[in-house]
């Protein structure tokens, strides 16, 4: 790197007041862009060490001359350097350096241009981030139309908009072994004529419980969209009151439900027998207390916040599983049939279990679940002897 002598006018041999030094040697000063006076180049040889005798710079030949003519009246140039150490020198005798081009100006110019735009669009993208409309979604209303439950009367209305009384639609989720015409054909019509939309499914129940939790999620965002509502309340019987636990705590649909009114769904302390009354597919494994889903929905919190819960089940329904769910009072109520009518649900088994989603007191449960904010409410008693017309 050569460090170039500080400008000097062209007839001095001072820099700035002082004689220049011997440190600027004929190769810095002539890349300064100016010619000394060959007085100045005889006494930088004479003081540099290391110079050869006479005075002369090693290595170079130079001849230096004020700008002008010679004694012949020939213009010459003011310096002409020839030998290893030559180097380029600007036509007008200055300095270049820190002078722009207009072709340099231009380039500039579109830089600042261009990261101009690029600040501009990134901070209205930060600024309207909140604001931009939403990206259209696909269409699950579709989807939904093909998963709803064949030959159920007074069901998937995908026209039906709730009422102000009835704000939520209600979904209908069967349990294993079964299907929504099976499990419903009592249910539906009863609580359409009530006022609201219903809809029910049917989902490949013998898949992994998050597998039909996920089936689930689908056919709640078909319905919502189709309704326009933003939430669903959710009733299930059996596996079908734990596959929505499972959609709320697995696949974050907690807040597209309202409210989730079980029957006979075997939600803790579930027992061998319940295991092998169920079989060998996927999902029998998985209901097990011990089991890695039945843990996920229950170690923490049998609850999802926000959402009301209502549990329903038979005497005879808690040898196998507890059809009840642990939560705050104001959140959850559990309600065991012969409590409030020891004549009823007297069958034992698949039947009585299966049974229960035509007797019109669990029906009279449901409806005033529905009806009420939260879950049941605690001090409703229903009517034993009622019949569903």
């Amino acid at each position: 790197m050569v460090t170039l002598c500080p400008r000097r006018s062209r007839s001095s041999t001072e820099v700035d007041g002082q004689d220049a030094t011997p440190a600027c040697d004929l190769v810095a000063v002539l890349g300064a862009g100016f010619c000394p006076r060959p007085d100045f180049l005889r006494r930088a040889a004479a003081r540099a060490p290391g110079r050869a005798r006479g005075g002369r710079l090693p290595g170079v030949v130079a001849r230096c001359q004020l700008r002008g003519a010679n004694r012949r009246g020939q213009a010459i140039d003011p310096c002409r350097v020839t030998g290893k150490a030559s180097l380029p020198r600007p036509s007008d005798g200055r300095d270049r350096v820190g002078q722009l081009r207009p072709g340099h100006i231009v380039v500039i110019v579109l830089c600042a241009v261009a990261g101009l735009a690029v600040l501009t669009f990134a901070a209205d993208t930060l600024l309207n981030r909140e604001t931009a409309p939403a990206v259209p979604k696909a269409d699950m209303v579709a989807q939904a139309r093909r998963m709803a439950s064949d030959g159920l009367e007074d069901a998937n209305d995908f026209g039906c908009r709730p009422r102000d009384g009835s704000p939520y639609p209600v979904i209908l989720v069967h349990g294993a072994r079964s299907n929504g015409a099976v499990t419903w054909p009592v249910a539906a019509p009863y609580l359409s004529k009530q006022g609201y939309c219903v809809f029910a499914l049917d989902y490949g129940w013998s898949n992994s419980i998050r597998d039909s939790a996920q089936v689930l999620g689908i056919f709640v965002e078909g319905v919502l969209q189709a309704t326009g509502a933003r939430k669903a309340a959710i009733v299930g019987h059996s596996l079908g009151g734990i596959v929505p636990r499972a959609y709320m705590r697995l696949e974050g649909g907690a807040g597209k439900v309202s409210e989730l009114i079980t029957l006979g769904a075997p939600h803790q302390e579930l027992t061998g027998e319940l295991r092998e009354n169920c079989g060998w597919e996927t999902v029998c494994d998985e209901l097990r207390s011990d089991s890695p889903l039945m843990r996920e929905l229950n170690d923490s919190s049998m609850v999802e916040e926000g959402v009301g819960y209502t549990a329903l089940g038979l005497k005879a329904e808690q040898e196998a599983a507890s059809t009840f769910v642990d939560g705050p009072e104001e959140q959850v109520t559990n309600r065991m049939l012969q409590d409030d009518c020891p004549l009823k649900g007297l069958v034992e088994g698949a039947i009585g279990h299966n049974l229960e989603t035509l007797d019109p007191v669990m029906l009279s449960y449901v409806n005033k679940a529905l009806e009420s904010p939260g879950p049941l409410p605690k001090g409703y008693r229903p009517d034993c002897f009622a019949l569903i017309l």
